[in-house]
């Protein structure tokens, strides 16, 4: 997936491709018993859970995860490392299921605080309030919005994601463009990261598209996407990662169907 130097266009025929995969896609999955969906889903929420954490550092085992995502098992949480962080993660996933299937996808400052909410840590009065400082140590070395323009940033979001042009745009374009925005403000300390990949695929659930994995295999050329978008003022490098990324997971339900996709 790595791009050695910056791409000026978004690749187009790649994009046909996808495309016509994605019906495909839609197409077989429309047609599978609902056993067989409900276990598909089961395997997309775990494999999603691992490639998201581990995006920003944190590796956990299929055990851990199905044990925080199943209510049916009774774990003790204090055994199992990032337990509620899962929890608090897979109801922003829930939350993105239910938002995907209105006919008109509602953005703005407010959704996006809601959903900050969800994802964080339960019981923090302050987990909502916009960072006061650039961190020391932290996984992405892209600039950050300085604090006392978050505020200001926030608003222009709110408004882009409500103007004609944003409505506009092909969903790959919509998802990445949001996406890097979100990065480029980082309005929070903690989960600013795992909101820009959930707002992201919000955008491609709705568009019905499938959901855009980042492979942790890949989380090194992730983090150089987005700083060599931010540095040209550009979501093109972003774009074609997005469809390379939605590629992968269709050869993996491919793989795991045993279809044509």
């Amino acid at each position: 997936m790595a791009k050695h130097s910056y791409p000026t266009v978004i690749d187009q025929a790649e994009i046909k491709i996808l495309e016509k995969r994605i019906i495909s896609y839609r197409e077989v999955m429309s047609g599978l018993p609902e056993e067989e969906v409900r276990s598909l889903m089961n395997f997309l929420d775990i494999t999603w859970c691992y490639h998201e954490f581990a995006i920003e550092g944190i590796v956990l085992n299929h055990l851990e995860i199905k044990s925080a995502l199943d209510d049916r098992i009774i774990s003790d949480s204090s055994l199992i490392p990032h337990y509620d962080d899962v929890k608090c993660f897979y109801e922003g996933v829930k939350r993105l299921r239910v938002e995907a299937q209105k006919k008109r996808l509602s953005l703005s400052v407010n959704s996006i605080k809601e959903l900050h909410t969800l994802i964080s840590e339960p019981g923090s009065s302050k987990q909502n309030n916009y960072r006061k400082e650039i961190p020391l140590h932290r996984q992405y070395a892209h600039d950050f919005s300085p604090p006392e323009k978050i505020p200001y940033r926030m608003r222009k979001l709110g408004e882009f994601l409500q103007s004609q042009s944003f409505r506009k745009m092909p969903p790959l374009l919509k998802a990445a463009s949001a996406h890097n925005k979100i990065m480029a403000i980082f309005p929070w300390s903690k989960k600013s990261g795992t909101l820009a990949r959930l707002v992201m695929n919000l955008i491609l659930l709705h568009s019905e598209y499938p959901v855009a994995l980042i492979p942790d295999v890949e989380r090194q050329t992730y983090y150089d996407n987005i700083q060599v978008d931010l540095t040209h003022d550009s979501d093109i490098r972003m774009v074609n990662f997005l469809n390379e990324s939605i590629c992968l997971f269709l050869n993996a339900i491919a793989k795991r169907l045993n279809m044509n996709i």
